[in-house]
């Protein structure tokens, strides 16, 4: 994949169904950054190409949401192209669930009976 083709910025795909205002940080190794980006790009770059249409046909609906009301169908539209576009931030939640989830499922660690060593 050419790096160049990747957008710098994220690219908003928000319906505004759905807010994360929780934040955690993440010390993440550069090249693994790159390559979600990478991956969430090339999962979607067709999605994310039609929603820029969509803005650039629909430009009263990205200025003021409100015009477009939900159940019309440009606005069911924008909802659908949205919800095929792969995040980071969705892998990143993925990821995160997923090793919570590994780490509850574990055995407890065995119980610290003394914080001295033995008498010898």
């Amino acid at each position: 994949m050419d790096p160049d083709e990747i957008p710098l910025g994220g690219v908003s795909v928000g319906t505004g169904m759905r807010r994360y205002p929780e934040t955690l940080s993440l010390r993440l190794p550069a090249t693994l950054v790159e390559q979600v980006r990478a991956g969430c790009w090339s999962a979607s770059k067709e999605s994310i190409r039609q929603l820029q249409q969509w803005r650039d046909d629909h430009p009263a609906a990205v200025l003021r949401p409100e015009v477009i009301a939900p159940e019309e169908q440009a606005a069911a539209e924008y909802r659908r192209l949205a919800a095929s576009v792969t995040t980071t931030g969705g892998i990143y939640r993925a990821g995160i669930r997923r090793g919570l989830h590994a780490a509850l499922q574990m055995a407890p660690p065995p119980l610290v009976t003394a914080l001295d060593p033995a008498p010898r």
